[in-house]
């Protein structure tokens, strides 16, 4: 388990790869897990050796989650990951407010131009400051949502069938090996 400060804005992710007796059955159960906890699966692979899949689950969740999916099989390898976004979110909120006071006041301009000329360039303008705070305002959500939402991707390989058991040798068996060997030279001396 990684830090979580509080009062700071952390981007988690972790990443699980497990050994399971059915990784079709474990994948199944995967997804149940994340649906109880309020996830989502981003990303899913199933084929005949194994299963690959990219949840999304609540932060405050993914320690629990990781730990519970992690006694479901024998754990080949486990890393985690923390990023501290504190930073780009202040940094994000304060310009999506500072273009939203851009956009008002263009807006005022609007209702006090006068001229076609000046309502064609008002108007312009306030297009263009409306798309970049549209694009603020997406990647404040986007970065929140990362923030909120911790990504965990769960690698599960199937157990390797036992090997056929082989019979114990015995007195019989060497014996019979032994035979073998023989006709093998009587051949050969007769040839």
């Amino acid at each position: 388990a990684l830090p979580d400060p509080v009062g700071r804005d952390v981007v988690r992710t972790a990443q699980l790869t497990l050994q399971v007796p059915d990784a079709t059955a474990a994948a199944r159960g995967v997804r149940s897990a994340v649906v109880t906890a309020g996830g989502v699966v981003a990303e899913e692979q199933v084929d005949g050796t194994g299963a690959w899949l990219v949840v999304r689950v609540p932060a405050a969740d993914l320690d629990r989650m990781v730990d519970d999916l992690a006694a479901t099989g024998v754990v080949l390898g486990r890393s985690g990951r923390a990023e501290d976004a504190t930073e780009q979110v202040v940094d994000l909120d304060s310009r999506v407010a500072t273009q939203q006071a851009s956009v008002t006041r263009v807006r005022a301009l609007l209702a006090q131009a006068t001229s076609i000329g000046d309502v064609v360039a008002v108007e312009s303008e306030l297009a263009r400051r409306e798309a970049d705070l549209d694009s603020l305002e997406r990647r404040l959500a986007t970065l929140k949502d990362r923030v909120a939402l911790s990504t965990l991707t769960v690698g599960l390989h199937s157990a390797p069938a036992p090997a056929p058991a082989t019979p114990a040798p015995g007195f019989g068996a060497g014996l019979g090996a032994g035979w073998a060997g023989l006709k093998v030279i009587g051949a050969g001396l007769a040839t």
